[in-house]
């Protein structure tokens, strides 16, 4: 499965090819509630159906981070944050907020002081190719000579193999560094097609004619990401306005909207912390523009009651 955008939490990476499927083709696409870009990201490899790919969130540092990313701008990166540095350097420096963040959101740090050493030795053996800390956990690297030649794939892998083989009790916990696996997700952004990227408030974003508009709101209900408040009256009375097709993704929205499509999903927002949870993913259209809707599919696209 291919991954898109920034790692963040709340991000449709795993659905934003199944989203854009159902969506027709137009001159514009707007991502309007954007995060870390992965629906925009998906857009930007699909020119025949989307032009122009117009990126958006109204948090200017995510913003800036998802451009920081297309620019190859964390190709040097490469030091582990302690939980201090985190926390003095998290809405600054979106290296440390995106890679060393619980989940990725951004806020919270990723490890316990009872794992973030072993994290620290584990991060120097994969990006420096310094074992010699691993030993005191009963890893012993030295039979991988030249581990410092290695590329940062192969010393991973090669890490990751001696642990399973010598580590008397191998979890999930130990067997992977979580940071190293948001790096590289950030890496991968460098040099796509690159959208035009505004850190707007919605309802500010200037919607050109022949466009379709996406809307990922932060879900009712649920953990809020990075949005301290979110009005939903307001933003279903400006869906009723819209003259343009707006596709919104929500597990339940007012009789107002009608559900085009579902898809089965797991996220971690739920009632136990810190749990996959099964959820059925939907994305919705607002009632007056079901005309418009089936214009455009042709009727493809099944509006479900």
């Amino acid at each position: 499965m291919n991954l898109y955008g920034m790692p963040y939490q709340g991000s449709k990476s795993r659905l934003a090819e199944k989203i854009l499927d159902v969506m027709p083709a137009a001159d514009n696409f707007y991502d309007l509630f954007a995060g870390g870009g992965s629906v925009s990201h998906y857009a930007t490899t699909m020119p025949l159906k989307f032009g122009t790919v117009y990126t958006n969130d109204n948090d200017k540092f995510v913003m800036d981070s998802f451009d920081r990313a297309i620019s190859d701008g964390f190709r040097h990166e490469n030091h582990f944050a302690d939980i201090s540095e985190f926390k003095y350097k998290r809405r600054t420096d979106p290296y440390i907020s995106c890679c060393f963040s619980f989940g990725n959101n951004w806020r919270t740090y990723a490890y316990s002081r009872e794992i973030e050493d072993y994290k620290r030795q584990y991060h120097n053996a994969v990006f420096f190719g310094d074992g010699a800390g691993m030993k005191r956990y009963g890893i012993d690297l030295k039979h991988l000579k030249n581990l410092d030649y290695y590329t940062l794939e192969m010393r991973y892998s090669q890490v990751q193999h001696a642990i399973r083989e010598q580590s008397s009790t191998v979890d999930t916990i130990h067997l992977v560094l979580p940071h190293y696996n948001a790096f590289t997700r950030l890496l991968r952004l460098a040099n796509i097609k690159r959208p035009i990227i505004t850190a707007l408030d919605y309802r500010d974003v200037v919607i050109k004619p022949y466009s379709v508009v996406y809307c990922d709101i932060p879900y009712k209900g649920t953990g809020m990401y990075n949005y301290q408040k979110f009005d939903y009256e307001a933003f279903y009375d400006w869906c009723g306005k819209q003259e343009q097709l707006t596709f919104i993704s929500e597990y339940e929205m007012p009789d107002t909207f009608l559900k085009v499509a579902s898809f089965d999903h797991r996220t971690i927002f739920g009632p136990v912390p810190k749990c996959m949870h099964p959820v059925k993913e939907c994305l919705f259209v607002p009632k007056h523009q079901y005309d418009l809707l089936t214009y455009h599919l042709q009727h493809q696209v099944k509006v479900l009651a």
